[in-house]
């Protein structure tokens, strides 16, 4: 080889490794956008929920999300929402639609919803808070 050929070598191979540095850092830092983190180390916060459909009052069962697989949104006795979360927290993790994928219930078509007294049109997108207080209607 002569010195053009290596030195031609040598600068295509620090270009790779600039490049797929460049790639690497761009990717790490676009998996987790930090306005959408909410905790670095958990937490475990509450919301009540009210349901109403036609009228009637849902009653929110207990347990849901507990059983062989402990899900981090679920309830208890007292039928509040429990988020607890250990590590990092992220808004995606706190919607309101996870509660019921716990559930095993899809989101009531046409509902409308209250939270915390003032009206909401996130529905299922919702990120809960801790005391927050939702009501549904459909």
């Amino acid at each position: 080889m002569n010195k053009l050929t290596i030195a031609g070598v040598v600068v295509g191979v620090l270009i790779l490794l600039i490049g797929g540095s460049l790639v690497a850092a761009t990717q790490q830092g676009s998996e987790m956008p930090a306005s959408t983190v909410l905790a670095q180390n958990g937490l475990h916060w509450h919301a009540k929920l009210a349901i109403t459909e036609g009228g009637k009052v849902v009653e929110v069962p207990t347990d849901v999300g507990l059983g062989k697989v402990h899900n981090p949104i679920h309830t208890h006795e007292d039928r509040l929402i429990h988020m607890e979360f250990s590590g990092q927290v992220t808004e995606d993790d706190l919607r309101l639609e996870n509660f019921f994928s716990a559930w095993n219930k899809e989101f009531p078509s046409g509902a409308t919803m209250t939270v915390n007294g003032k009206a909401s049109s996130e529905l299922g997108e919702y990120v809960m808070r801790d005391g927050d207080e939702i009501a549904i209607s459909y």
